[in-house]
């Protein structure tokens, strides 16, 4: 996913010379970070990591 992810962003860079962002969430005066769908892959792909890791490591205690 992480892979996935920044091969989107160097596509769009290579071919808008941008990676654009498009979508912006707003609850009442709070503003959210405003992202695509790549940053979406390459932030559940680090999410993935750390929890596999977590998991990896409290299995690797209990034995």
């Amino acid at each position: 996913m992480i892979v996935g992810g920044a091969l989107g962003n160097l596509h769009d860079r290579i071919f808008f010379n941008a990676v654009p962002d498009f979508i912006d969430f707003h609850v009442g005066n709070f503003h959210w970070f405003i992202f695509n769908v790549s940053d979406i892959f390459i932030t559940l792909g680090v999410i993935g990591m750390i929890v596999l890791e977590l998991v990896e490591n409290k299995t690797e205690k209990t034995k």
